[in-house]
């Protein structure tokens, strides 16, 4: 198609000012000349251009996540919660709280509570809402402490945490609160009703502590078959492994069908073994060669220290026997310390008195929060 076109540049034009070269023209001046292309152009407006930049940013911080020091990630899902600066993404929140609390960021741990909370860029769970609080609490955060006494009953004070559902009662009281979180567990494979049995905690998360070498078969892997029967109910609620170390001896579970039932409101809490003194009164609940759940009382005889093995464990004066390894240590509020391990009765055939060894819960703790981030794996 031919069109008018200016004599000097060849730009479409008519009789006045040329807009390619600014010649003066008249009508007698045009020549023909062959019609440019249509280029298609997209018109970008300034709110446009400021979305792209904000959609270019977000996904750049996306695919960085564990790049930012963790104060940062910190701060930038504190933007994203709120929409500082930023447009709202509370998933891309919730996954930055979740790398900034798991490497080390102890004030994102409150947020990511709240995430759990509120159900907030992530499914609402008051159990691992609990765990983080008291996480944050025990790292002395008092809008972790404020928030657990406000919507849980929790009261946390010196290391200690206390739920109004356990009240300040009495010692045969307390045993029987924290008998419906105390488990027996029981594994086997899937050709024989033989296995292993030992003993187990059920704690906030709603996580099924137990050692290793409980649930672990003779060629190191788990058991296909295992599960819990949770104080005096024989009713057997089935479990998977989430994790397990045999250098820690921990094993962390996760129940596949129906739960226990809470019947005073509250799992078990755990508390750091640093904080814990020696001549502390301490007991435990475990099954001694699957007789059934049974108590034992005594002190802490020796403070959180590494063993032979390396582990980080706590010493006590209490006998415990086959079946007991995996029962929570508690504290005399009711607290886990750790999980009963071993116990030691000679050194070069000399006898010892009474001395038995626990996995801390600190150990637990690490382990627990990396399954929260999706590293459900073998350490």
């Amino acid at each position: 198609m031919t069109v008018k076109v200016c004599p000097y540049c060849r730009t479409p034009a008519q009789a006045g000012t040329c807009s390619g070269c600014g010649a003066v023209l008249r009508a007698c001046d045009l020549i023909e000349g062959d019609a440019p292309p249509v280029v298609a152009t997209r018109v970008v407006t300034p709110e446009k251009e400021e979305e792209t930049k904000e959609s270019a940013l977000t996904e750049t911080v996306r695919a960085g996540i564990d790049l930012f020091a963790p104060a940062d990630a910190m701060k930038l899902g504190v933007a994203y919660t709120n929409g500082l600066g930023v447009v709202a993404d509370t998933e891309l929140a919730f996954a930055l709280f979740s790398s900034a609390a798991v490497r080390g960021e102890m004030k994102a741990l409150y947020h990511l509570a709240e995430c759990y909370r509120l159900g907030r860029g992530t499914e609402q769970d008051d159990e691992k809402a609990k765990f983080f609080y008291l996480l944050g609490a025990e790292k002395g955060d008092e809008k972790c402490v404020g928030t657990l006494q406000v919507h849980y009953g929790v009261r946390c004070a010196g290391g200690f945490f206390r739920s109004d559902n356990l009240g300040d009662g009495d010692f045969v009281e307390l045993v029987d609160k924290l008998y419906t979180n105390v488990a027996e567990v029981h594994a086997s494979s899937r050709s024989s009703a033989t296995g292993s049995a030992g003993s187990g905690a059920i704690v906030t998360g709603d996580f099924v502590l137990t050692n290793a070498h409980v649930i672990l078969s003779g060629n190191g892997l788990p058991y296909e078959n295992i599960w819990i029967c949770v104080g005096d109910d024989r009713q057997k609620y089935p479990t998977e492994v989430l994790a397990f170390s045999s250098a820690e001896d921990v094993a962390v579970l996760g129940f596949t069908g129906n739960r226990p039932h809470m019947f005073y409101g509250d799992r078990l809490f755990m508390r750091s073994a640093q904080t814990v003194k020696v001549g502390e009164e301490c007991f435990t609940i475990g099954n001694p060669n699957n007789m059934g759940l049974n108590v034992t009382k005594g002190i802490i005889s020796r403070a959180a220290e590494r063993d032979g093995q390396g582990r980080m464990v706590l010493r006590t004066d209490m006998t415990i026997n086959h079946g007991n390894s995996g029962g929570p240590l508690f504290d005399a509020g009711g607290n886990v310390l750790g999980l009963m391990t071993y116990t030691i009765s000679e050194v070069g055939g000399e006898k010892l008195g009474d001395m038995s060894f626990a996995v801390t819960s600190d150990t637990i703790v690490e382990m627990i929060t990396k399954i929260q981030q999706g590293e459900n794996r073998k350490w």
